[in-house]
C-alpha cells in the first residue's frame, strides 16, 4: 500500500514494473523522469509481494526480539566472518580499493546460468534493512527463483549486499565507513568482472527494504549513471528530524549529526 506516494506502471518484455514513491512534489517525479531516471520500479514478478510481507512481518516484531538478535549477531566487518550460505546463493569476496581490504557479498544464480556459458544476465542489487546482514536477502532470492522456475519472471543474478549493519549505505562523513563508495566504486565493477553480467545502467537494478528501501532511493538517485531502476519496498525515508529524533546514534556516527551531510545523502533532496 502506498498512501500519498506518486505511483505509476508500465509493462515491458513482458515484465511488470511499478512505480511507487513518496516524493515532496509530483512535479519533482515528473522532472526527474524526464531526465531518464527510473526513480523507483518493482520488479512485480509475483515474488516482491511476498517480501513486502516478509518486511512487514519482520517490522511488526517487538523491539526487544530486533535488540536481541542484533546483539547476538558478529560486529559488522567488510568482510562478513560468517560464511552461511542460505540455499541458493554463494559466498563471494573482492577487493575494496575503496577501503584497502577484502569485502564480501552473496550472490543468486539462475537456474540455467552453469548450462550457458555465453548468455549473460540483468543484476538486482539487494540492500538488507537495519540491523540485517547479506543473508536475509535469501527471502528475496527464493522467491525469485520459484518465479524465474514458473516462468513468471525472467532470469537475473541477485548480488545481497553487505550493508555494515546500520550504515543506512551513505558515506560516513569523517570517511571511516565509505559504504556508498565501496557499492559503486568497486563491488558493482567486481561483479560485472567476475560473472556473466549485463554490464550497463540499464540491466542493474537496485532493490531494499526498509533501510534497505531507503539506500536503494538514495543510491538510484545520486548514481543514474550506474542504476537503471530502483525497487523501494517500505523504505525508511526521514527528514533530520526524524532521524535524529528516532535513530540519534546513527545520526551521529552516519550523518555526523550534521544536518548538510544529511540532506545531501536523502531522497528528498
Amino acid at each position: 500500500m502506498c498512501v500519498d506516494f506518486f505511483r505509476w506502471s508500465v509493462t515491458t518484455r513482458g515484465m511488470e514494473a511499478r512505480v511507487c514513491i513518496r516524493l515532496p512534489a509530483v512535479e519533482s517525479a515528473r522532472a526527474a523522469h524526464r531526465r531518464g531516471w527510473l526513480l523507483a520500479v518493482g520488479v512485480a514478478l509475483g515474488c516482491l509481494s511476498g517480501v513486502a510481507a516478509d518486511a512487514a512481518e519482520a517490522a511488526a516484531a517487538a523491539p526487544g526480539r530486533k535488540a536481541a538478535r542484533r546483539a547476538a549477531s558478529p560486529a559488522a566487518q567488510w568482510l562478513d566472518p560468517v560464511r552461511d550460505e542460505p540455499p541458493g546463493t554463494h559466498y563471494q569476496t573482492f577487493f575494496s580499493t575503496t577501503v584497502q581490504q577484502p569485502a564480501s557479498y552473496l550472490i543468486y544464480f539462475p537456474p540455467g546460468y552453469a548450462a550457458d556459458a555465453a548468455r549473460r544476465y540483468p543484476v538486482i542489487y539487494w540492500l538488507h534493512g537495519l540491523g540485517g546482514d547479506q543473508r536475509v536477502g535469501a527471502r528475496f532470492t527464493a522467491k525469485l527463483d520459484a518465479a524465474i522456475r514458473a516462468g513468471e519472471a525472467p532470469a537475473m543474478l541477485v548480488v545481497l549486499v553487505n550493508g555494515m549493519r546500520d550504515r543506512f549505505y551513505c558515506d560516513a562523513p569523517d570517511g571511516t565507513v565509505p559504504i556508498a563508495s565501496v557499492i559503486v566504486n568497486d563491488l558493482v565493477p567486481a561483479v560485472d568482472r567476475a560473472h556473466r553480467t549485463i554490464a550497463q545502467r540499464g540491466a542493474r537494478i537496485l532493490e531494499g527494504s526498509s533501510m534497505g528501501g531507503l539506500g536503494a532511493l538514495v543510491l538510484g538517485f545520486k548514481f543514474p549513471e550506474i542504476f537503471g531502476a530502483v525497487s523501494s519496498v517500505m523504505p525508511g525515508v526521514h527528514d533530520e528530524a526524524s532521524m535524529a529524533e528516532m535513530y540519534p546514534d546513527a545520526f551521529r556516527s552516519v550523518f555526523g549529526a550534521s544536518v548538510e551531510h544529511f540532506r545531501a545523502n536523502s531522497p528528498w533532496r
